[in-house]
């Protein structure tokens, strides 16, 4: 049989307003720093592994065990500082190594190289294919840390990062979700709602994209809000499709968005260096 034509978001209703990730094309999901977009790109990149689609994940921001700590994190429903400074409970540390025994089970390929090659993103591409049949999921983070090839200004260097994925994209057929980031909006503008001139050094990035999806949180900008976990997940841009908003909850302890509004149970007392 062939392979899907797209892969589940994550988020079921993303799903509901483009269909899943489509296989290639290049998406986007934007953000100013510390609002949520490393957040999507993991519960996608979770999503992907689950309906057994092999995943590669570039990082070009975060180590291999910071990659995998979210993962767990969210896979375990662990709070992710104390398994990042290894402080669980004994509880924990028993879902810790449930969760890291299904990941490890995963077909998942991690690259936490700060500038990959281009040669080395094909290389892997082709060796995937002869091992699953598909690249299932291509995940990129960050887009504007990378540089295929040498250019004249930083504008040029992100439109060049961003065309050359989405000729990667084709050339693969894989769906490519990658994070842009995107400028914090001054206080004077009412509305902070990302928009497509927004991303930072050059908007080629949202031209390039088959998909473009901001990320809104108004605690973000506004400690006093009513709800400081409602995240609004704003596709501002679809090909084949019409824009919508959809709405998430963010869950700050294990670094993840959920469909609905969940109370995190209190925190367990923690043992320190409780790691192994």
């Amino acid at each position: 049989d062939r392979p899907l034509p797209t892969v589940p978001t994550g988020y079921a209703g993303l799903d509901n307003v483009i269909g899943g990730w489509l296989k290639s094309h290049l998406n986007i999901v934007g953000a100013p720093s510390g609002v949520g977009k490393s957040i999507v790109l993991n519960g996608t990149t979770i999503a992907s592994c689950e309906a057994g689609r092999p995943t590669r994940v570039n990082n070009l921001e975060m180590s291999l065990e910071e990659v995998v700590n979210r993962l767990v994190a969210v896979k375990g429903n662990i709070d992710l500082a104390r398994l990042t400074r290894r402080t669980l409970t004994r509880s924990e540390r028993e879902r810790r190594d449930a969760a890291l025994a299904v990941v490890g089970s995963w077909p998942l390929y991690i690259d936490d190289d700060p500038a990959p090659s281009l040669a080395s993103m094909r290389s892997a591409a082709r060796e995937i294919k002869r091992d699953h049949g598909e690249v299932g999921l291509w995940v990129f983070e960050n887009l504007q840390l990378w540089k295929p090839a040498p250019a004249g200004s930083r504008e040029a260097e992100v439109a060049e990062a961003s065309r050359t994925l989405k000729v990667f994209a084709k050339t693969v057929d894989v769906p490519v979700v990658a994070a842009a980031l995107k400028k914090k909006m001054a206080s004077s503008r009412s509305d902070k709602r990302p928009k497509m001139n927004e991303v930072r050094e050059s908007s080629t990035p949202y031209h390039d994209s088959s998909v473009a999806v901001f990320v809104y949180r108004e605690s973000y900008y506004d400690d006093a809000c009513d709800n400081p976990y409602l995240t609004e997940l704003i596709v501002d841009k679809q090909r084949n499709g019409p824009r919508d908003t959809v709405t998430v909850f963010w869950n700050p302890p294990i670094g993840a968005f959920e469909t609905r509004a969940v109370k995190a149970p209190a925190p367990e007392p923690a043992t320190v260096g409780a790691w192994s």
